[in-house]
């Protein structure tokens, strides 16, 4: 399924609800896996850093993947740019904040994302986005 946050930009309240929508979607999901799709992998530092810690943003950079315990599950994030090799996510969630139209059209076609959440960096992708896909708002 696709969700999306109906609103844009810079704002942390807004990326930490989508992510925790992310999150509970992996949950979820039987692979417990959950791909956090970038345009360039400096993007993660920031908002990011701020809302998953820094040394969790760099070691994402560095190794591509992390392991968490939630509630009792193990779930792993991956972190892929568009300029960057796979990682090993074979499936799952896919959280695409400020995705480019084009790479979010990458993403929503990859046989690897089962359920894919968008945070727009403009209002204009949000509008694009809406016009060509069925979403529901988070």
């Amino acid at each position: 399924m696709k969700y999306h946050i109906a609103a844009h930009g810079d704002d942390t309240p807004v990326f930490t609800r989508a992510l925790n929508h992310a999150l509970q979607l992996t949950l979820q999901n039987q692979s417990k896996q959950m791909l956090i799709k970038i345009g360039q992998l400096q993007n993660a530092k920031g908002i990011m850093s701020d809302v998953l810690g820094e040394a969790t943003v760099k070691k994402l950079i560095k190794d591509k993947q992390i392991t968490f315990n939630i509630n009792q599950d193990t779930i792993t994030i991956y972190l892929e740019g568009d300029r960057t090799k796979r990682t090993n996510f074979s499936g799952g969630t896919v959280f695409a904040p400020w995705e480019t139209s084009s790479s979010l059209e990458n993403v929503l076609s990859d046989h690897r994302t089962h359920d894919s959440v968008f945070v727009p960096w403009l209002t204009d992708e949000l509008t694009a986005y809406l016009a060509q896909h069925s979403s529901t708002a988070i």
